[in-house]
């Protein structure tokens, strides 16, 4: 499985104590190998954002200027730019942040360059290149250069305007690499110096964190911008590198769901999942805040969909045996058929085995609009087969039940232990394939 890649963002400047940890991380983690592959390499070697002039020329002793050597040669260095608005000033700069429009770290003679950033909001204004979120008028996820503090309103922070000004500028340009900030600070600090103009000022400066709508984090939150961030992110990191191609489906197939895996072999595609996203959480958080959170159950691991003239086929895997059905909400299968979010719930427009199957029989439902549009109102309308071995379930549900009796282009979703009725539960509890408000996409 492709995994995230790892690089260490260190002082902007060469600081002694950047030659600190240089020493540190090449002794401690890269000369030992430790984690290899999961280096974000540059160039041929283990990229790093840091000074390399912050390493003394001559060590204390000889090994030591041999030690100092290794390190100059053994990465890519990047020093930082901290400056929002200042640009690259050597050859090898990286930018992390700046406002827009943002600048070509490094611009090369084809016009081309290897990165350029995109912020989510900038802890600037038009009098301080770097401040205070806290101070006024500062460039926050409402923001924009064209539009200026235009469009802020009390919900203006959900949509994005900032970073999305920021992103269509990078698609614009294309360069090699772009450099998000950021995912998960989630640190409100307070300062007073250098922050504020006034020594006097009994103001508390929160640099990096204020409010919703002066926070440069992505990472989904539970009653605010929701995974509005991440899903933009993931839209436009699709825009800038490209998504892998569909692969077609295989040939209809009536599966026998009390025989074995073996039948399955020819099915194609595999539906794949990450593997241990159900570790149970038990940890202090700030204060007296205690999360703690047992809902992971069944770990799905892959997924697989055929079909005959008269039934849909579902197919999945989990990392250990199921568990037995003890309550609503184990292996929800939902459907979403005319891949409309105008229709159904958060589009799903049938829950297949919501309900505790019984008999080698489990319930198919479908969604019921009431004057909440929002709610999670089901109606039986009738049965599928389904079985159940070790780590293998498999569903057969006739098509004319669903209406799906024409060419099939459809949207599903497993679920397991689901627990607030709500779509932001797909992130925290049970677990889902896929992830969150993502589904898998079945089309003839």
């Amino acid at each position: 499985m492709r995994t995230p890649q790892v690089a260490f963002m260190l002082n902007f400047g060469p600081a002694p104590s950047t030659a600190a940890m240089l020493r540190a991380l090449y002794q401690d983690l890269y000369k030992p190998g430790l984690y290899s592959d999961l280096w974000f390499r540059l160039d041929g070697k283990p990229m790093i954002m840091a000074y390399p002039d912050a390493l003394p020329a001559q060590g204390v002793c000889d090994k030591d200027t041999a030690l100092l050597n290794e390190i100059r040669n053994f990465f890519t260095f990047r020093p930082g730019q901290p400056g929002y608005g200042t640009g690259p000033v050597t050859d090898t700069q990286w930018g992390w942040l700046e406002k827009f429009p943002q600048h070509k770290f490094v611009p090369r003679a084809d016009g081309s360059c290897e990165m350029m950033t995109v912020g989510v909001a900038q802890n600037c204004n038009d009098e301080r290149i770097c401040t205070h979120f806290n101070d006024g008028k500062t460039y926050g996820r409402s923001f924009t250069y064209r539009d200026r503090f235009s469009k802020i309103d009390e919900n203006s922070y959900k949509y994005g305007y900032n970073v999305q000004e920021q992103w269509d500028r990078v698609l614009d340009i294309g360069p090699d690499i772009a450099f998000i900030t950021g995912w998960n600070e989630w640190i409100m600090g307070q300062f007073h110096e250098p922050w504020l103009k006034d020594n006097d000022s009994t103001q508390l400066a929160m640099v990096d964190q204020y409010d919703r709508e002066h926070s440069r984090d992505i990472e989904m939150d539970k009653d605010g911008y929701l995974d509005t961030y991440y899903l933009q992110m993931v839209s436009n990191i699709r825009r800038f590198k490209g998504a892998v191609q569909r692969k077609p489906v295989s040939a209809p197939q009536t599966i026998r769901i009390r025989a074995g895996e073996r039948q399955w072999k020819t099915v194609s595609p595999v539906y794949l999942n990450d593997k241990g996203t159900t570790i149970h959480r038990d940890w202090d958080g700030f204060g007296d805040h205690h999360y703690k959170n047992e809902t992971g159950r069944n770990d799905i691991i892959s997924a697989k969909v055929t079909r005959d003239a008269d039934h849909l086929y579902f197919m999945v895997t989990c990392a250990a045996p199921i568990t037995e059905p003890t309550e609503e909400g184990w292996m929800t299968l939902f459907l979403d058929t005319d891949r409309s979010k105008a229709t159904g719930w958060e589009g799903f427009d049938f829950a297949i085995n919501r309900l505790t199957p019984k008999r080698g029989k489990t319930s198919v439902e479908r969604y019921l609009r009431t004057a909440d549009a929002g709610s999670f109102t089901w109606e039986k309308i009738g049965e599928a087969d389904i079985s159940v071995k070790g780590n293998l379930l498999q569903i057969a549900v006739p098509r004319a039940l669903l209406g799906m009796t024409g060419t099939l282009d459809f949207e599903f979703k497993w679920s397991d232990n689901m627990q607030e009725k709500n779509i932001m539960d797909f992130y925290r509890n049970g677990d889902t394939a896929p992830i969150g408000r993502f589904n898998y996409l079945y089309r003839e």
